[in-house]
């Protein structure tokens, strides 16, 4: 599959990219940067399908950019999916038709506790030549070519807690964490183990590795907050200080999706580097309250917002623009910046028209004093 874009436009790509990166460099831009979280949505803007998108990494790239130039979207280019890590040790996925939205395991490679010993984390060369890199170095080079000097690398170890599901099935993981908990912390160090193979990996091929991580399946409807504590956040704290010593980062994405209204507070203990980035995603049904948030993050770190995602697709633009102007006025003087994103992926099912109006409300009232 071999589709071309327009030429990007320089001035735009230089602008956006330089306004992403401002607050790490310390610096206040002229307006806060915007990024829905868009990804296989910049597939169907083009007419082209969420399969398209996630199985060709390259187009995937090259459309993710263009949609972003259409409606100035902060250049921040991603291409991965949520599945990461299943197939290289035995599991299977099955990749979206129809209106699946994402990639879904289908297979788990630990099925009885018996299994759990026997499982070995793969070294830096078998993960090198496995199916996740090989999808992986394809978008990183195509991302590469596309963008220059404002490349950026980045690694996606994912929730410690959600990988372990990913190998385990999320149902037997749960029921073991209550059952047999000695067999779930046994799976957690060997995908603390893996997760730093990963991170080091692009670091040592690229020179550095955003580490785009935090808690998903480990949350407020699966979990107690004692039990996010022991078998999630120490070891995401401990993944992401050995990940930082082997050459990864410096720039930390922790992605708290799904509902954590009541241990989101109990990752104040995950390291902060000056490119850090928060991201609270939903306490209850309900988008998580930055006036919180702020005063725990605030000082610490940039935030990423957490737009309601349902009324992207949902919404009209008016409801999309008016909710937007809210979150933008009340977070966009965050100390360490503010980012505007959605609590999760735009829906891919989402209409341009609720995109340009959550873009128009950011640039109408996202605009910041330099210091």
């Amino acid at each position: 599959m071999s589709i071309e874009f327009a030429p990007v436009n320089q001035e735009w790509f230089e602008e956006g990219s330089l306004r992403a990166s401002a607050f790490f460099r310390g610096e206040v831009p002229d307006r806060i940067p915007s990024n829905p979280f868009a990804m296989s949505y910049c597939a169907r803007l083009f007419g082209y399908t969420i399969n398209d998108w996630y199985t060709n990494p390259t187009f995937g790239v090259k459309s993710t950019l263009a949609a972003f130039e259409l409606h100035d979207i902060a250049p921040m280019i991603m291409w991965l999916y949520a599945v990461y890590w299943t197939e290289d040790y035995g599991g299977k996925i099955k990749m979206p038709t129809g209106r699946m939205s994402a990639p879904a395991v289908i297979d788990s490679p630990i099925k009885e506790p018996e299994d759990v010993d026997k499982f070995e984390v793969l070294s830096i060369e078998e993960l090198k030549k496995g199916p996740t890199m090989k999808a992986h170095y394809e978008a990183l080079e195509a991302a590469k070519k596309l963008t220059g000097k404002f490349f950026a690398p980045y690694q996606f170890p994912y929730g410690m807690y959600t990988v372990a599901g990913f190998w385990a099935s999320p149902e037997r993981l749960m029921y073991w964490t209550n059952k047999r908990p000695d067999l779930v912390h046994k799976i957690m160090q060997k995908v603390v183990d893996h997760s730093v193979n990963i991170n080091k990996l692009v670091a040592d091929e690229y020179g550095s590795a955003s580490i785009i991580t935090g808690s998903i399946l480990a949350g407020s409807q699966t979990l107690s907050p004692e039990q996010c504590k022991e078998f999630n956040i120490r070891y995401l704290k401990e993944m992401v200080e050995r990940s930082l010593k082997a050459g990864a980062g410096p720039m930390v994405l922790y992605h708290l999706c799904g509902d954590h209204k009541r241990d989101w507070r109990l990752h104040d203990i995950v390291p902060i580097t000056p490119a850090t980035v928060m991201h609270v995603a939903y306490e209850g049904p309900e988008v998580a309250d930055y006036t919180n948030v702020m005063e725990v993050f605030g000082n610490k770190c940039c935030l990423l917002g957490n737009f309601p995602t349902t009324l992207m697709q949902l919404g009209s633009p008016k409801e999309v623009y008016d909710e937007a102007k809210k979150h933008v006025l009340l977070c966009k003087e965050s100390p360490k910046g503010y980012i505007f994103g959605c609590a999760c992926e735009l829906p891919p099912f989402a209409t341009p028209g609720n995109v340009n109006a959550y873009m128009k409300a950011s640039k109408d009232y996202g605009k910041l004093s330099k210091a």
